[in-house]
């Protein structure tokens, strides 16, 4: 993967396994970033068979996936605290802030943060 770097939430990798082409379009020759927590939530349901399983978890390894290094901590506090989101949502978008790059988002909710991490929604 080549080309601008983003930030991808699990709702759009969900939308591009499951083929949108709009999604599909979007990400093509990107470099794409992912949360730790996007991980888990991909590869930690009972509702993929093993062979979804196993495309998703190569997709993953050609992808940086962000763990919970402290500053993504602390921004994950900052923002549970101005915002109330859910916890994982708040890793997400502090590991946008953190890495300083736009986040590739399907949810409305994460509009809350758009002065403090820029956004793509789809």
């Amino acid at each position: 993967m080549s080309g601008e770097r983003l930030l991808v939430d699990t709702n759009i990798l969900i939308r591009m396994f499951a083929g949108e082409k709009a999604v599909v379009d979007f990400l093509a020759e990107t470099d794409i970033h992912v949360s730790f927590v996007t991980e888990i939530e991909l590869l930690a349901t009972s509702k993929i068979s093993t062979a979804q399983f196993k495309q998703i978890r190569a997709f993953l390894d050609q992808c940086l996936i962000i763990g919970a290094e402290k500053k993504v901590r602390e921004y994950t506090i900052d923002i549970r605290k101005q915002t109330g989101l859910k916890l994982p949502d708040c890793l997400i978008a502090a590991t946008a802030a953190y890495l300083n790059m736009p986040l590739v988002t399907g949810d409305k909710h994460f509009e809350k943060l758009s002065d403090q991490i820029s956004l793509f929604r789809l």
